[in-house]
């Protein structure tokens, strides 16, 4: 016999769980005690439990295991629920633990109406909140909420929960009552496994071959493929697959914004286009690309910035989710995401596709030749200009220069924020596979700041480069306090312009006429709603136990770069001052009248009937 505390433990433990990050309360207290005496799950309690939903998800993105977040009952874990709605929508598998009222106070609230703390009404409101997040279209066969009230049924519900996780890779919720955490209960029965799926494996084989052998024929008849890698290589660990696959068929890949770095961008700098992130990637990248006459896109989570595409360019492109494909116009169903990699690292390895000679996209060359010279004269300019103020672009220029010049033994983590910093930012070059973190999909403001901690956590001795916008920042400033409390030696290059830059750059393409739209028009004023306070971040990161440092120019910005290489204890705020109307260059010229970012934003509404298909096989 256990306790049912102890089940847990356990059984979070065999999935490879080693953190657990969270808040504390009296519901879930008698837990925590438990978790941290057995020396499986050392805690990390953060500031709020937003900060804690942040840092599991991307403790679960980098080290490809469970991410863990402890919280209490409806004030605790309705404070996690953006985090955790990001989590699914982004193929993460995090476990929301949450502690609730007892036994005796759930029957008082439903005999008497006394509401116990945090109780909203006589319903389970918390399970029911999340399930209409861990299973939305109501059609999995997975058990992936649980309330634990009864101590025999607790290893059954436990088990089933966490082999929903494991079956899924998306979020779980599992709530005990508090008198319930010390009662005993039977022990494991054997290793925890995945939950059973519907389709038999012979048959999800027989149907990965199908749609692998259709892709493969589509393949031989293209003159110009190009290979798009997604986000759900990466969670289902097939970045080795994906690497050979390259190598085999010897044609151009590009990724997605959230996939960078999915496997090494220097090493494969002769095949690599670069970030595709539809309109808003480079000219360059874009027309090699959307040139060619077969793209593959393989665990692409299919959000707004590929509708036109998807929309568009249906007879070129195939699209793999997790258990479906779509190749052209036709549907495979129950075609897992591993099996169907594999079978094309056979067929490629073998087959004649692989020893066809593609042609390369109309601009590949001359984008590789152009990536290999030195930085155009404008950024050379100004980065030799050490008196120049930054831009978003300089600025980006010198992260590109300093990415690949890391100190000795520093593990650097790059994460990008919901910002005007993702577009900029996706030129920067990765070395190392799996350095990289972007909630592109969900795009929650703010999100880096607390997912710092969980990749400082994820990689030991690593050292997490944030870039965060200043409103993005002051959503969840205290969360540096834990990276501060952690001796994480993370550096948050936080852009200071006063403004939402994002949000104003999309209400001046969307909601303004031309005439008052804030970037272009000097003599106007950005939008009321879109104008932040002003902080001192040199003193806020102070306070909060950090180093802190405001730069304008790139002679200051050198020297921090500076001061900060030997730091290995303290993280730090580096507040960069930018003008408020500066944009990045590759923004800017969206504001051309038949820019495809205008065509992009202009038509999203349009695409989600166009492409109910490939949207639908994206979130099987």
């Amino acid at each position: 016999m256990t306790t049912i505390k102890q089940y847990l433990i356990d059984r979070l433990a065999e999935l490879g769980g080693k953190h657990m990050f969270g808040v504390p309360g009296n519901y879930n207290a008698e837990f925590l005690l438990a978790a941290q005496r057995s020396g499986k799950l050392t805690w990390i309690g953060t500031s709020n439990e937003m900060e804690a939903g942040y840092a599991a998800d991307a403790y679960a993105r980098l080290t490809r295991r469970i991410g863990i977040c402890c919280v209490t009952y409806g004030v605790g874990s309705l404070s996690a629920l953006n985090a955790f709605a990001g989590s699914y929508v982004e193929v993460l598998p995090v476990v929301l633990i949450n502690g609730s009222a007892p036994t005796t106070k759930v029957e008082q609230l439903i005999s008497q109406g006394v509401l116990f703390a945090h109780a909203i009404d006589t319903m389970r409101t918390d399970e029911h909140v999340f399930r209409q997040i861990t299973d939305p279209f109501r059609s999995q066969n997975f058990v992936l909420t649980a309330v634990i009230s009864d101590p025999f049924e607790a290893p059954a519900q436990i088990d089933a929960v966490l082999g929903g996780c494991l079956a899924t890779g998306r979020p779980v919720y599992i709530e005990v009552l508090q008198d319930l955490w010390g009662q005993h209960c039977a022990d494991p029965a054997g290793p925890l496994a995945a939950a059973p799926e519907i389709v038999e494996p012979q048959e999800q084989a027989v149907a990965a071959r199908a749609a692998a052998t259709a892709i493969l024929d589509r393949l031989e008849r293209a003159k110009r493929p190009v290979l798009w890698g997604g986000e759900l290589l990466q969670r289902l660990q097939l970045e080795r697959e994906f690497q050979t696959l390259v190598d085999a068929l010897g044609i151009p890949y590009t990724t997605t914004l959230m996939a960078k770095g999915l496997i090494s961008e220097t090493d494969n700098a002769h095949r690599f286009i670069g970030v595709y992130d539809s309109a808003f990637a480079p000219a360059n990248i874009r027309q090699v690309v959307e040139d060619a006459d077969c793209l593959i896109g393989l665990g692409t989570i299919l959000s707004d910035f590929y509708g036109i595409v998807a929309k568009r360019a249906q007879d070129q492109l195939v699209v793999a989710a997790r258990r479906s494909v779509r190749v052209m116009g036709d549907t495979y169903q129950n075609v897992p995401l591993d099996l169907l990699v594999r079978d094309l690292v056979k067929g490629a390895s073998g087959g004649s596709a692989a020893s066809r000679s593609h042609a390369a996209p109309s601009g590949f060359a001359e984008l590789i030749e152009a990536r290999n010279a030195s930085p155009p004269l404008a950024m050379a300019a100004a980065t030799a200009n050490r008196a120049a103020r930054l831009t978003w672009d300089s600025f980006f220029e010198r992260m590109r220069g300093w990415a690949m010049t890391p100190a000795k033994g520093e593990d650097r983590v790059y994460l990008v924020d919901t910002s005007v910093a993702l577009f900029p930012s996706a030129a920067i070059p990765l070395q190392v596979s799996g350095r990289w973190v972007a909630q592109t999909a969900w795009l929650s403001i703010g999100y880096t700041v607390g997912a710092a901690l969980g990749a400082g956590t994820a990689v030991p001795g690593g050292r997490p480069i944030a870039f965060v916008g200043d409103g993005g920042f002051q959503m969840i400033p205290q969360a540096f306090s834990t990276l501060a409390r952690q001796k994480i030696p993370a550096i948050l290059f936080v852009f200071d312009n006063g403004i939402y830059a994002v949000e104003q750059y999309l209400v001046d393409m969307q909601v303004l006429p031309a005439d008052e739209k804030f970037f272009p028009n000097p003599g106007t004023e950005p939008s009321f709603f879109d104008v932040l306070p002003r902080w001192d971040y040199v003193k806020l990161a102070e306070g909060l136990h950090g180093i802190g440092y405001a730069v304008q120019t790139h002679a200051e910005l050198e020297a921090v770069l500076e001061a900060l290489a030997d730091e290995r204890e303290r993280p730090a705020i580096v507040a960069v001052e930018l003008d408020s109307r500066d944009l990045p260059q590759a923004l800017r010229d969206t504001f051309g009248p038949q820019t495809s970012a205008r065509a992009l934003l202009g038509e999203i509404a349009n695409t989600r009937q166009g492409a109910t298909t490939v949207v639908a096989a994206a979130f099987d």
